[in-house]
């Protein structure tokens, strides 16, 4: 039986074959490595190179991240340490064993080797973000510098702790994943700090062959991301307004033209282990982001086990349909990004045949939503002035039909679009946010569609029913919000009495 190593060394290969082939010729020379390779490029020729030099490769069909390639290399780790390694760093065997020594010695669980230019970056906070991001350098000085970030470039962590933490957060595609996995180990009183042992860094080797633009968007989605993870919503709105100097873009750019992304948000495990098992063929062209508050961090390695192309992200709890969604619609770099509820059955979802037929300046598309009776629930949305919406229950007489509004059980967005209007506005929680999305979109000049062709199975109130009276208390304020976004000022008063009078009966469920 082959004996164990001490460390697992995990390099993520993006654009930087080069080092990535130096960096393992050295690391080879080190007698109690165990050293993985996940490669996040389409360069299949690193696959091959690694297999020549004897070093295990995965290979990834879509760059999905540098969270969730690390979290790859977790589960195959034989290593009692985990060694996370950019491709352009120099680091030789023996200062990797003086690493891990060092953090025996300190009894810490995780440490980063001292750079080569002897910068120290503190956790990332409001103070820091403006001194770094604004004319307000005087505001160095209240940041809390005690606390370093360790470098995910070269981060070496326990095994034992980083499972216990539920690995690096996927919902971080690149950048502010160290941060974040710093703050953890933080917040729970773990040892953790910088190993007096230099080591050159590069930086930015991967990223070279990304526009200036691109890497800005990359990185100020991200800082939003860790501010709606960590901030108070105050500084949240502090940090976006500081993202919004740099770029424009409201979600990630997209990486991938050809591919699109679905966002299956769960409350419950067993709704989640029927609608993969159901559905996980069906979707094998189509990147899966499940946002869940049932798992655990213990939890969540079985699935990732299971479903390894699939990208699982843990919340506390569950804060609404809205912002469930949106934390794997922002972390998604496809042309089309979705969400499909965890009690849908995927019957006839051909995505590349409904990418073909769909009208110049589609913005969001259904399919046709069945009920589990086989009676169609929703072939899109009709929204009227005076403040109601009615599904669609008749069958599309034409291939592609326009509509009002498109249902949220079963969508699929233009990034492109998302990336103008913004995603769910997560003020309403849960219900009617995809009626308001949809209004946004054709105020803009996007359509909303609903293909014939594709059909899928919605098993309603899987997950509502929990809600129990809170639902009629939604419908009520969620129409208001709707109202309010999205009228004129000349509807608003021509339709008035209507309104009030529908108002009124939202009102009365909320009474009873």
């Amino acid at each position: 039986m082959k004996k164990s190593p001490h460390i697992t060394v995990g390099i993520i290969h993006f654009h930087a074959r080069e080092e990535l082939m130096e960096l393992v010729a050295v690391l080879n020379q080190g007698t109690q490595l165990e050293v993985i390779v996940v490669n996040n490029d389409q360069d299949r020729g690193v696959g091959r190179e690694m297999g020549k030099l004897g070093v295990e490769c995965i290979e990834n069909a879509r760059n999905m991240g540098f969270a969730f390639a690390c979290n790859q290399v977790a589960l195959r780790a034989r290593g009692e340490w985990v060694l996370f390694l950019n491709p352009d760093v120099e680091i030789s065997p023996d200062q990797i064993d003086q690493l891990r020594e060092y953090a025996v010695e300190q009894k810490l669980v995780a440490v980063s080797p001292s750079p080569a230019d002897g910068y120290a970056k503190p956790l990332p906070s409001i103070y820091s973000l403006l001194a770094e991001f604004t004319p307000l350098k005087f505001l160095d000085a209240l940041v809390d510098k005690s606390t370093v970030t360790l470098v995910g470039g070269c981060l070496l962590i326990k095994k034992e702790v980083l499972v216990k933490l539920g690995g690096w957060d996927e919902r971080f595609f690149l950048w502010f994943e160290d941060s974040d996995l710093t703050r953890r180990l933080s917040d729970l009183g773990y040892g953790f700090g910088r190993a007096p042992i230099t080591i050159v860094h590069q930086g930015g080797g991967s990223l070279k062959k990304l526009s200036k633009q691109l890497q800005r968007d990359l990185f100020f989605n991200s800082l939003e991301i860790y501010a709606k993870k960590h901030f108070w919503q105050f500084s949240q709105l502090i940090a976006n307004q500081i993202k919004y100097r740099y770029t424009s873009q409201k979600i990630l750019p997209t990486l991938e033209d050809d591919q699109a992304t679905i966002v299956v948000p769960n409350m419950k495990e067993e709704l989640l282990e029927s609608f993969l098992k159901k559905n996980f063929t069906a979707t094998r062209d189509i990147q899966l982001i499940v946002i869940s508050s049932a798992l655990t961090n213990a939890s969540i390695w079985k699935w990732r086990e299971r479903y390894p192309t699939v990208r699982f992200i843990r919340i506390e709890k569950n804060e609404g349909f809205a912002k469930t969604v949106n934390v794997g619609l922002r972390v998604a770099t496809s042309a089309w990004r979705g969400t499909v509820n965890d009690d849908v059955l995927l019957d006839t979802f051909p995505f590349t045949k409904m990418i073909r037929a769909l009208p110049p300046k589609t913005g969001s598309f259904n399919p046709v939503i069945y009920g589990m009776d086989s009676t169609i629930e929703s072939a899109g949305i009709v929204v009227k002035k005076y403040g109601k919406a009615f599904p669609i229950t008749q069958f599309p007489h034409k291939t592609i039909t326009q509509v009002d509004a498109t249902n949220g059980a079963a969508v699929m967005y233009n990034a492109l679009a998302l990336g103008k209007v913004g995603i769910f506005d997560e003020k309403f929680h849960s219900y009617l946010e995809d009626i308001d999305l949809s209004i946004r979109l054709q105020r803009s000049g996007w359509k909303n569609v609903v293909v014939s062709f594709a059909k899928v199975f919605h098993a309603k109130h899987q997950t509502s029913n929990a809600l129990g009276k809170y639902k009629q208390y939604l419908d009520f304020k969620n129409w208001i919000l709707v109202i309010l976004k999205n009228w004129s000022v000349g509807d608003l008063i021509f339709y008035f009495p209507s309104i009030f009078i529908e108002r009124l009966r939202n009102l009365s469920g909320v009474f009873k």
